[in-house]
């Protein structure tokens, strides 16, 4: 990563939202042991992490699954207007069917996306923010830092919101992370959302929570060369 470097000296501030919806299907949401009575899973949200993007997320999703395969990962395809990403579950019949729709509030993720193939940045100041008070309980789930190659997880750091405060103005439904996340071709963030938190668990309910990010650093690496070319 460090060879051929040029730094831009940029910076950028965006917000990633992620909403979980349920799309097919009344009470109980996904469930995680095989039944119609069990506890909602809670789903993975991979960001990033481009060098598993290829293979559809496969390999870090699967992973975040219960393991007795009551939740299937069914897809990963693009918004209607191709700059967001879509996540569908399900459970092993198909009567039940969730969404996770990965979006920037302003520019094209899936640009952005695929630009960390060549692009290293590292984001600093970030902050969690939830559209629903009542789903707090997103702040204690485990938000992973993942540095990944295409044979191997090298490495795999974790924190949760919960144990951050708001920098200036006490708040129910923001936390400001101080962990600083490093992104590039092999690196990323995955973090597992919580269901709709009042169990209004209709065809259409959704709740989105936010990952506002600041990535002060923003360097160009050299352009991928297939291998074979000088």
């Amino acid at each position: 990563m460090k060879e051929n470097q040029e730094n831009t000296n940029e910076s950028a501030v965006f917000s990633i939202m992620v909403e979980r919806k349920i799309t097919v299907g009344a009470s109980p949401l996904l469930v995680g042991d095989g039944g119609l009575t069990g506890a909602p899973v809670n789903l993975p949200v991979p960001l990033f992490l481009i060098s598993d993007y290829d293979s559809q997320y496969n390999n870090v999703i699967t992973k975040l699954l219960p393991a007795n395969g009551s939740v299937v990962y069914k897809s990963l395809t693009n918004t209607p207007d191709k700059k967001g990403l879509i996540l569908t579950f399900t459970n092993p019949g198909h009567t039940i069917e969730e969404t996770i729709t990965i979006q920037l509030d302003v520019n094209d993720y899936v640009a952005t996306l695929n630009a960390t193939r060549t692009m290293y940045m590292l984001i600093e100041k970030s902050k969690v923010k939830l559209d629903d008070a009542q789903s707090s309980d997103q702040f204690n789930q485990p938000y992973y830092v993942i540095h990944k190659t295409g044979l191997t997880l090298l490495k795999q750091d974790v924190f949760k919101p919960y144990f951050y405060e708001p920098d200036v103005v006490p708040s129910s439904v923001i936390r400001d992370i101080s962990t600083p996340i490093p992104i590039d071709n092999e690196r990323g963030i995955c973090f597992t959302m919580i269901p709709y938190s009042n169990g209004a668990y209709a065809n259409g309910v959704s709740w989105v929570t936010s990952f506002i990010c600041f990535a002060e650093d923003i360097k160009k690496v050299a352009s991928h060369k297939p291998m074979g070319y000088a």
